[in-house]
């Protein structure tokens, strides 16, 4: 769901020209998306972002649900800008005028609250979770996040929403997410399988598989649910699926390993495989260790 302005422009202009007129102490990132759109986010305060493409009579300015104060703040400076660089109109969805600011600081409020609002009655209507994407990576909510910001207040409620995804964008520790396998599924969209190894943090995403390593034999296979259920007492779960998971002990890590093993799917997802593809596991994509094959 986006919010769009159309700008239409007295003299042509391009984008190249617009970013050319950002200054560094703009504090504006940009990334080209093709040769029409362009992607803008402030480093370190954007919660998603925000759109601008180059149409042959106008220009898009596109905004998206669940935009915070400085993504609007954003957009207003943009269209400023296009402004000084050539004599223009603008338009909202309904083909009425607009002035600047495109949104004031109480319009600006009141959307967050509503976007806040949308998300909690989709997440009451559905049990399917909901990725939300941003200048670093998704934010995700579902039925946990539901459940602690249910009874909240509208002003309450957005606080959290945007608390939450300003944390997971900006403020995790500099962790990669290090082994990740992709694993052919027949259908076009392969699996996503992380592997979780001792002496190693990470940041832990949505997978469809989580490897916990385990010496000595194969791994364990579970699921991101299985094991946010039983995280460790040093690991965070930030939004519904993100995980700050710093070094383990050995005995930490042992501790984690035996908790999962009664969930382990290994087993059951190499028959499940062995009997949709009847074909040896190295052929499907899947490359296994001689330690796993245990």
């Amino acid at each position: 769901m986006s919010l769009v302005h159309k700008i239409t422009v007295a003299e042509q202009i391009s984008l190249a020209q617009l970013n050319a007129a950002i200054a560094e102490s703009d504090n504006i990132t940009f990334q080209y998306r093709g040769d029409a759109t362009c992607y803008y986010w402030v480093p370190g305060k954007s919660a998603r972002g925000m759109d601008i493409t180059f149409n042959l009579l106008h220009i898009e300015v596109r905004n998206t649900v669940l935009s915070n104060a400085d993504d609007y703040r954003l957009a207003n400076r943009l269209v400023e800008k296009i402004m000084a660089l050539t004599a223009c109109s603008i338009t909202d969805e309904d083909d009425e005028p607009v002035e600047l600011p495109l949104f004031d600081e109480r319009a600006i409020e009141g959307r967050q609250e509503a976007d806040c609002e949308l998300l909690a009655m989709l997440l009451d209507a559905s049990t399917e979770d909901i990725a939300v994407n941003g200048p670093v990576r998704n934010v995700y909510f579902g039925r946990r996040v539901h459940a602690a910001i249910r009874d909240y207040t509208p002003r309450q409620l957005k606080d959290k929403v945007f608390g939450m995804i300003n944390k997971v964008q900006w403020e995790l520790p500099a962790f990669g997410y290090d082994e990740v396998m992709e694993i052919e599924n027949g259908d076009g969209n392969p699996l996503l399988m992380k592997v979780l190894e001792p002496g190693t943090g990470c940041l832990i995403d949505r997978y469809d598989y989580l490897l916990l390593d385990r010496e000595p034999g194969r791994p364990l296979l579970i699921t991101n649910e299985v094991l946010n259920s039983m995280l460790p007492a040093t690991w965070e779960l930030v939004d519904e699926f993100t995980i700050i998971a710093p070094v383990l002990s050995s005995d930490e890590w042992a501790a984690l390993v035996e908790r999962a093993a009664p969930y382990d799917m290994f087993d059951s997802f190499l028959k499940q495989r062995q009997s949709r593809h009847r074909i040896p596991p190295a052929e499907r994509g899947i490359k296994l260790p001689q330690a796993w094959r245990a």
